[in-house]
């Protein structure tokens, strides 16, 4: 009975413990890039000097895409004080739409190729 309860927790404590750590590395993007290399050293025995020229370009690339998320968000923010509050609701409306129809397309595209 004791065993069974031991091996209960420790299933529940890795199915938990390991999403937490996903979350951490999700969340963190020193631990992504770190993730990113060890996969590839992993898959590709990468040397010390690749390594690091690995974790440069990543940073770089880090750092571009977070310049463009706020450059997105400031455009947002301009175009939102534009707008009007009911003309912004109908474009994020508008938005919506067109992911779900962009959705649907790419399902059914798939669904296309489907060999038979």
């Amino acid at each position: 009975m004791k065993k069974g309860i031991l091996v209960l927790s420790i299933g529940i404590l890795s199915i938990f413990g390991g999403n937490n750590i996903y979350a951490q590395a999700k969340n963190d993007p020193a631990k992504k890039v770190e993730n990113r290399i060890k996969k590839m050293d992993e898959k590709l025995d990468l040397t010390a000097e690749q390594e690091a020229k690995m974790r440069d370009l990543f940073a770089k690339q880090m750092e571009t895409r977070e310049a463009q998320k706020a450059q997105r968000k400031a455009y947002r923010n301009e175009m939102k004080s534009i707008l009007t509050p009911q003309q912004w609701e109908k474009l994020q409306a508008m938005k919506k739409e067109r992911a779900a129809n962009k959705k649907q397309d790419h399902k059914k595209q798939n669904n296309n190729n489907v060999p038979r």
